[in-house]
């Protein structure tokens, strides 16, 4: 089980808070993974996702390769009622075990006040 912090940049310019609980089934540097993550932004807003995918490592077993998919299950302020899912793809660097990075694409609505 592992927590990350760290930031989210998001395509039209805002930057997120990002706190996320993740639990791994690995065996050599591959496996599955599964957790939850809140965004929170400047004006306090939240996003709640749910996130599952598998590792693989790269050919030369320098690289773990991320892939998988979530799900919007949350939101406050702004993002009260946010409804919607997509995938995600990244990799870290296995060399120095520091540092990795996420792409996520997806989609939500919002639910009508």
């Amino acid at each position: 089980m592992v927590q990350v912090r760290g930031l989210a940049f998001l395509d039209d310019g805002q930057v997120a808070e990002l706190s996320a609980s993740e639990t791994l089934d690995h065996v050599n540097g591959e496996g599955t993974y599964r957790g939850y993550e809140i965004l929170t932004f400047e004006d306090g807003s939240t996003i709640v996702s749910r996130f599952e995918g598998e590792d693989t490592l790269s050919e030369d077993g320098r690289l773990a390769v991320f892939e998988g998919e979530f799900e919007y299950i949350d939101g406050s302020g702004r993002f009260e009622g946010i409804d919607g899912e997509g995938t995600h793809t990244g990799r870290n660097h296995m060399a120095s075990g520091v540092g990795f990075y996420l792409d996520f694409q997806g989609t939500y609505t919002l639910s009508p006040d």
